[in-house]
C-alpha cells in the first residue's frame, strides 16, 4: 500500500486518483453487461421467466400514470403476466 499523503495537495490527488479508479471500473462494469445483454432485457440474465424474444428490446407498455413496463410478458390489461399466475 501506498503511504499516506502528508499534504491537503497530495490528499486531493489520492482522492481525484480514486474517482478515477472507481469511474473507470463502472464502465467496464456497464461495457461487460452491455456486452452480456446487448439490447435484449437488462433482466434477462437473472429473471426465471427469460425467453428468447428477451434478447431484443420489449415494447414499453403503461401499467399506469407515469408508470411503464419493458416486459415482453406484461399485458395492457393487468397487473399479471401473460401465461403466470401469483
Amino acid at each position: 500500500a501506498a503511504a499516506a499523503p502528508s499534504s491537503a495537495a497530495g490528499r486531493e490527488r489520492a482522492r481525484a486518483a480514486r474517482a478515477e479508479r472507481l469511474a473507470a471500473r463502472a464502465r467496464r462494469d456497464a461495457e461487460r453487461r452491455e456486452a452480456a445483454v446487448g439490447d435484449g432485457c437488462r433482466f434477462r440474465p437473472r429473471c426465471p421467466y427469460a425467453m428468447d424474444a428477451c434478447t431484443r428490446r420489449p415494447p414499453e407498455t403503461e401499467v399506469g400514470p407515469g408508470h411503464r413496463s419493458l416486459c415482453w410478458l406484461r399485458t395492457d390489461t393487468n397487473d399479471s403476466v401473460v401465461g403466470f399466475s401469483a
